[in-house]
């Protein structure tokens, strides 16, 4: 009976010797972790710096080359579009300041995108049938729904309820 015991402790003495080790390790990571987080952060706004320098560059050519119509259809759907990328990249640095992915700024992200092709499809014309308009209301319906269940049932990472949930109560 003395020799399992015995094993059992040189085993823990030699992961007893491995702990400062691996504490180490974990910190290399997560200082690992936090400059990528950091360079991207920098590479999402000078994304959005070159995307607003687009839609300004689009709108003077636009502006110079089409008709007012047209030129109102091109601008719209830049800005439409810059919403949705502008969104998407909330999304993550929600991700680089939470540590999680919060369903709710998804969900926002995937309204906008709708709400996008909504307005530019009827913006345009292009949009004459019935049952795409009554597809494009239910989506529209399940998102906002599904937003709204997130935000009211959300928890935190310790699984406790969030502030925002105990003030409605």
């Amino acid at each position: 009976m003395s020799r399992p015991s015995q094993e059992h402790t040189e085993e823990r003495r030699g992961l007893a010797r491995l702990r400062p080790f691996q504490a180490d390790l974990t910190t290399v990571f997560r200082l690992a972790v936090q400059l990528i987080f950091n360079l991207l952060i920098v590479i999402i706004l000078i994304a959005l710096f070159i995307g607003v320098g687009r839609v300004f560059l689009n709108l003077t050519f636009t502006l110079s080359q089409s008709t007012v119509p047209n030129a109102f259809n091109v601008i719209v759907s830049d800005v439409l579009a810059l919403l949705v990328v502008i969104e998407l990249f909330r999304s993550f640095v929600e991700y680089f300041d939470h540590r999680r992915v919060r369903i709710h700024v998804l969900v926002d992200v995937a309204l906008i995108f709708v709400l996008r092709e909504l307005i530019i499809g009827l913006y345009s014309g292009e949009l004459h049938d019935p049952l795409l308009l009554l597809a494009y209301g239910a989506v529209l319906l399940a998102l906002a729904v599904t937003r709204t269940l997130v935000v009211r049932f959300s928890y935190a990472p310790d699984g406790h309820r969030t502030a925002r949930e105990n003030e409605t109560d």
